[in-house]
């Protein structure tokens, strides 16, 4: 019977662990990582049983085969976006098996907004944080905006840190926003400045304007006297 400090896991079947460091180990096990990734893609998950022989198969039949391609590894160019929609590809890369999953999302969406498509609505937060998504090498930020197709490579991080890189991504970007809105407050400051500068500057040409043709009236009236 499970205790009131076991956690059940949420991806692998009749899974309880009997507390949090039971249950954080279990998360980086490869069992628990194969699982979500069929959770997030709506697919069956495996017991524990299922999943040994499925690894071992797997390893057999394709031993560190390098070469074999991702199927619709990138996002071809025939295939018609929707207006307003960019399309998203994710490569899997799991134990000998390789497979992607194409999303489809607003334009200017985050890679926020692209995980949360990815998952099952009812999924845990928890999910949502424990992977990433890489172009190449580098890490997309949780709040890089997408405006073109694009094709990502999925990577497992666990739930402390993708936790840890999301809350870096809020910090980073409270300081871009921040530094954002100075500039956007400096930049108006110099407009209003301009327009000041401006405005004085026709207030000085009309007043200038309006002494000279003063002068000329008094010297137009002088030479009147004087005829």
């Amino acid at each position: 019977m499970a205790s009131d400090e076991s956690i059940k896991c949420a991806a692998c079947p009749n899974h309880v662990c009997p507390d949090r460091a039971a249950y954080k180990e279990h998360c980086d096990t490869a069992w628990h990582k194969f699982n979500l990734n069929q959770r997030m893609m709506g697919n069956q998950v495996l017991s524990e049983e299922e999943f040994s022989a499925k690894a071992g198969a797997g390893a057999a039949k394709d031993p560190g085969n390098k070469d074999r391609k991702v199927e619709a590894a990138s996002v071809k160019a025939e295939e018609e976006t929707p207006s307003g929609q960019v399309r998203i590809c994710v490569a899997f890369n799991q134990y000998g098996e390789k497979w992607s999953h194409k999303f489809l999302v607003p334009v200017n969406s985050t890679i926020w907004d692209l995980k949360r498509a990815m998952i099952r609505f009812d999924s845990p937060e928890e999910d949502l944080v424990s992977f990433s998504l890489k172009r190449g090498m580098l890490r997309m930020a949780h709040f890089d905006t997408l405006d073109q197709n694009e094709t990502f490579d999925f990577q497992w991080v666990g739930p402390e840190e993708g936790q840890r890189l999301l809350d870096r991504d809020r910090q980073r970007k409270e300081r871009d926003d921040a530094e954002a809105a100075e500039r956007d407050r400096r930049r108006q400051e110099a407009e209003e400045a301009n327009a000041r500068q401006l405005e004085e500057k026709l207030r000085q040409q009309e007043e200038a304007g309006r002494r000279k043709a003063e002068a000329e009236l008094r010297e137009q009236q002088q030479q009147q006297q004087q005829q």
